[in-house]
């Protein structure tokens, strides 16, 4: 398995409420293998993802991927975590607005370890006839 995930649980606590999302939450997944979440709103899948990705904390429970235990990790630990192993397309995505779609995919470039040719990036993600423009917002 190259995530193994054991007993999970996670709560929200907002005052006195407390908002209980994953309990004992258990599930492995395979390396290489396409994996889909589904569930109402609130249900705890972007929770999850969250925890896996390193950007929230768990109340109990272990997170392995690739027999790494990421509940463990210390902060400089858990950002080469991050670097080597997650990818991110968040629902809003937040650019710098003076540089070009070709710029806004370099500053991530900088990140990964090697890093890949920017001009194939673009080519790859479909980006190639937009890479010259100033916002992403300006096209449709």
């Amino acid at each position: 398995m190259f995530v193994k995930i054991e007993n999970l649980n996670k709560i929200y606590q907002s005052g006195e409420k407390r908002q209980r999302v994953l309990d004992d939450l258990s599930l492995s997944l395979d390396k290489g293998k396409i994996y889909v979440l589904l569930g109402p709103s609130g249900s705890g899948k972007s929770t999850l993802l969250n925890i896996i990705g390193g950007l929230e904390e768990a109340e109990g429970g272990t997170v392995k991927v690739d027999g790494k235990d990421i509940l463990s990790l210390n902060t400089t630990a858990l950002a080469k975590y991050r670097r080597d192993y997650i990818g991110y397309v968040f629902q809003f995505y937040n650019l710098i607005q003076n540089l070009t779609v070709k710029e806004n995919v370099d500053v991530c470039s900088y990140l990964g370890n090697p890093s890949m040719d920017i001009n194939e990036v673009m080519e790859r993600v479909g980006l190639k006839e937009h890479i010259n423009l100033n916002s992403l917002s300006n096209y449709n």
